[in-house]
């Protein structure tokens, strides 16, 4: 949504600042933790588990290209990942036991508000990830998606 608004219109008349509406759903998210060597102090922000709009997903955030920097000499660290994300929406419980592989745990939840199921990825990306910004998750998911014909 534009504002046409400009620095004159506000001086003019103050009370009419333009504010984005608020978000209409409440959401929940809850980062996906990856420890690549036992009883090691790295902590990777692989994934996310999300509560919107009454369903629940999770999804790996890092990129293909992200884990390959990361893990140049271990291409399976990649399908211990999915294999976990895959394990936490088969089952649908965003708890511990949903975790089936060592090195995995769950963060602390996140309640939040927003509009879309993209909105609660961009938060959690943007609050807790330092490995891949959205625009790179963003260009990433859509090249993994299947093509519709």
């Amino acid at each position: 949504m534009k504002s046409t608004t400009t620095c004159a219109d506000i001086a003019e008349n103050p009370m009419k600042i333009p504010f984005p509406s608020l978000p209409k759903y409440q959401a929940r998210w809850i980062p996906v933790l990856f420890t690549p060597v036992t009883c090691g102090e790295d902590v990777l922000f692989v994934g996310i588990c999300g509560e919107f709009n009454n369903s629940k997903f999770a999804e790996r955030i890092l990129p293909d290209e992200t884990l390959k920097r990361l893990f140049p000499a271990s291409p399976q660290a990649q399908e211990f990942i999915d294999f976990v994300i895959d394990a936490l929406n088969k089952s649908g419980e965003f708890s511990a036991d949903g975790l089936i592989l060592s090195g995995f745990k769950l963060g602390r939840p996140f309640d939040t508000y927003c509009d879309t199921k993209l909105d609660l990825i961009e938060q959690a990306i943007k609050f807790s990830s330092s490995f891949v910004t959205f625009e790179e998750y963003l260009a990433w998911s859509k090249s993994k998606a299947p093509a519709c014909r």
